[in-house]
């Protein structure tokens, strides 16, 4: 409980505000608390309210260590006393704010996405059959063959001719009832049906004839998961309902769960002749794709008098990089820059290079401004259509 402690307090840094934040020990910089600079233990318990007033004048000398120039600098320009409250900033969330779900993503640790994986979780399968589909791909759906493996037992598959142990291979795609089912949907849309296939070499064959941009193309994406669920469903009801297995309702089960899954989903028109041949089979419901209008940008001239600053920020591998122009109403530059900045997100990249654009025309008096981003979410937060998030607020 103690580790865990500890790293939510390296993982929290503060919005400086009129209240009495510790000036050593507490994450205020948002870099680590300023203790950490030092080799020895720092014994003064100052706050920043004592180091700092409101009109923004530094009491250096109230320090019983020596803050290096280098800092002195950043808290100069960064930091300043504000009426709000002091906030704590949850650093693995985007905006700040403390969740279960940016708790939960800071401390599992996640598995490697992967095409089928995507598939497994795709938006338009149901929740419950996205988990069972998840426990299939970790080998952990209770069949006797995975079940037999902690305690003994005897087992035997729901087929009525050639009865075997159940494992999820002979469940899921080699038994009667699976070899019937999968011999339709494979007619039905286009599938090569192979013989004696494991469970993901038959999930791979459909992958391979799946695509994420056309109505069959999702349709054979998520087939393969739902097969198997309604599968199981009736292996369960045979097993312990004693309820007779049908393939023909059960095949109405699959293509209806198809067709509520594609029901309102805007995907391109199948215009393989193939392909819509099997959406008439699978009665799947078509949508009319509306055409995107191409609209044309382009550069204006501010007007007489006026200046206009253009800034752009962008981010690869990780490393961030932004720049900016200045022109004058006769679309002359007048000054010109760029910037490369510490790791971040293209937002963040965006707004730097926004702040530091506005200095220079601060500083040359580049007045009166107009300024365009290509960001909707800066440009939403500088007109103040949007809240700013608190961790950027200090920008």
């Amino acid at each position: 409980m103690r580790g865990m402690l500890e790293t939510v307090m390296a993982n929290t840094s503060w919005v400086v505000g009129k209240d009495d934040l510790s000036f050593w020990h507490d994450n205020w910089t948002g870099k680590g608390p300023l203790r950490d600079l030092y080799p020895d233990d720092i014994e003064q318990n100052i706050k920043i309210n004592e180091v700092i007033n409101n009109s923004g004048t530094w009491y250096w000398e109230k320090l019983h260590y020596e803050v290096h120039d280098h800092w002195k600098i950043i808290l100069q320009n960064k930091f300043q006393l504000r009426e709000e409250l002091d906030k704590a900033i949850w650093d693995p969330a985007r905006n700040g704010d403390f969740s279960i779900k940016s708790s939960w993503e800071f401390w599992r640790t996640a598995d490697q996405e992967t095409e089928r994986l995507q598939w497994i979780w795709h938006k338009v399968v149901p929740t419950k059959i996205q988990v069972f589909y998840w426990k299939m791909w970790k080998n952990i759906i209770p069949v006797d063959g995975v079940v037999s493996k902690l305690v003994c037992l005897p087992s035997k598959c729901s087929c009525f001719i050639d009865s075997k142990c159940e494992d999820s291979d002979h469940l899921f795609v080699r038994g009667e009832l699976a070899t019937h089912i999968w011999s339709h949907f494979s007619r039905f849309c286009g599938v090569k049906m192979v013989a004696n296939q494991t469970y993901w070499a038959r999930q791979g064959t459909w992958f391979k004839a799946a695509n994420k941009s056309t109505q069959m193309g999702v349709a054979r994406g998520i087939l393969p998961g739902l097969i198997c669920w309604e599968i199981w469903k009736a292996r369960c009801k045979f097993r312990y309902e004693e309820t007779e297995i049908r393939h023909d309702l059960l095949i109405r089960e699959i293509t209806s769960c198809v067709q509520d899954c594609l029901k309102n989903v805007t995907l391109n028109v199948d215009k393989n002749f193939s392909d819509t041949i099997s959406i008439q089979l699978l009665q799947l419901h078509t949508i009319t794709v509306l055409v995107r209008k191409t609209i044309v940008v382009r550069w204006c001239k501010p007007p007489v008098g006026f200046f206009k600053l253009n800034t752009n920020g962008s981010i690869a591998d990780n490393l961030c990089g932004a720049g900016g122009i200045v022109r004058n109403s006769r679309g002359v530059m007048v000054f010109a820059f760029s910037a490369a900045l510490v790791p971040g997100t293209n937002t963040t990249a965006e707004l730097y290079v926004l702040l530091l654009g506005l200095q220079h025309c601060q500083h040359n008096i580049w007045f009166p401004l107009l300024v365009e981003v290509d960001s909707e979410v800066v440009a939403n937060w500088y007109n103040k259509h949007n809240k700013v998030p608190s961790r950027l607020r200090g920008m």
